[in-house]
């Protein structure tokens, strides 16, 4: 259970870092709405589009408009998958040592 509280609370915190980097970022990303402006984007857009990374679903409203949005997102992507690795591996592998005793 304590890896279990481990693992959220990275992705929370990854969450939280990633959706206050966007914000802070703002300006390099636009809306992926039609009636929407590029000015509209609100912080809640942020973290909308951090948690849909985070959780592997790939939807996000923002559109990276420069290199430093694209790799930023690419970087959460790319911690996200490699977390959910990890923890894979480290749960089979607990599961591997009970089958053992």
């Amino acid at each position: 259970m304590k890896r279990v509280l481990q693992t959220f609370l990275f992705q929370l915190t990854c969450i939280l870092i990633f959706g206050s980097l966007y914000w802070i970022i703002k300006d390099d990303f636009s809306l992926n709405l039609e009636n929407e402006k590029k000015n509209d984007l609100r912080i809640l857009d942020c973290f909308f589009t951090s948690v849909t990374i985070q959780a592997g679903v790939g939807y996000s409203i923002l559109n990276p408009n420069t290199n430093r949005a694209v790799i930023i997102l690419m970087i959460q992507q790319l911690i996200m998958v490699f977390s959910n690795i990890l923890m894979l591996y480290l749960f089979s592998m607990h599961l591997i040592s009970l089958r053992g005793k």
